[in-house]
């Protein structure tokens, strides 16, 4: 008669201990596997959404609206038939850098607002005019160069997805917005006003700039300032020549776009 040979206490701690560890390897793979899907699913929407942060504001770079060549200056239909391209090019070097910072300077010491702009109404009161070009810190009277800044333009048309308005042109910003996981970028409608719509979330970081007409042969030089954090322009000679747009993810994608300015004239909304 044979007799049946019993696992001991310690064999049967044993397999269980490997047992455990198997299994515990085995939920911790799974997990990274989750974890890792996840992130790479996180970061297709990001790409997706960054494609479409990058087309909406190449669209808006592309159909700026500035303000009417003011009286006394040459226009640019003078000599050119409309449409030419050479006539936007005429609009621009209606008044060179030098005569635009000056006649800037002027307005302000007279009365104008902050970025030298103004007009006289009948009566001959002085009159604040908005100008078409705005990038300025988001907070008033924030000084730091890293602090979030919105970007705020007059345009033809509606450059992200949304009904179209009814008016010839739109004034909207490009505003960066906290939120649960690092920053987003939204396009918020102005005149005519209307709901706002995110373009990007889950970012790390966002930096705007400006190429000053003036310094685009030393664009290169980075003691030549060139590149400016804060613009403003009403007419077509006081925009900057390019717009530069940082973006970084939380996920260490790094995006650096630079958009050439396509402006014409007309109303405001």
């Amino acid at each position: 008669m044979s007799r049946r040979r019993a696992f001991t206490v310690l064999e049967v701690m044993v397999a269980s201990a490997l047992a455990s560890i198997v299994l515990i390897a085995a939920l911790a793979l799974f997990g990274f596997m989750d974890r890792s899907n996840a992130r790479q699913q996180q970061r297709f929407e990001n790409l997706g959404e960054l494609a479409i942060l990058h087309q909406t504001v190449r669209r808006a770079m592309q159909t700026l609206v500035a303000e009417p060549t003011p009286p006394g200056q040459r226009s640019a239909a003078a000599g050119t038939a409309p449409g030419d391209p050479a006539a936007q090019d005429d609009a621009e070097t209606d008044e060179d850098d030098a005569d635009v910072q000056a006649r800037l300077e002027r307005d302000a010491d007279e009365g104008g607002d902050a970025n030298g702009v103004r007009e006289v109404d009948a009566r001959g009161r002085r009159i604040a005019r908005q100008p078409r070009f705005l990038l300025q810190p988001q907070i008033d009277g924030v000084a730091d160069a890293g602090a979030p800044r919105r970007l705020e333009v007059v345009l033809l048309a509606q450059p992200a997805p949304g009904p179209e308005p009814e008016t010839p042109t739109i004034r909207g910003a490009f505003e960066i917005v906290p939120q649960v996981r690092g920053l987003g970028i939204l396009w918020r409608p102005i005149n005519p006003p209307g709901d706002p719509v995110l373009l990007a979330s889950d970012l790390h970081a966002v930096r705007w700039s400006a190429l000053a007409r003036a310094s685009v042969e030393s664009r290169y030089d980075p003691d030549s300032g060139a590149w400016r954090l804060d613009a403003a322009g009403g007419y077509i000679a006081e925009f900057p020549k390019a717009v530069r747009l940082e973006v970084v993810t939380r996920a260490g994608d790094e995006f650096d776009w630079l958009f050439e300015l396509a402006i014409t004239s007309g109303p405001e909304p």
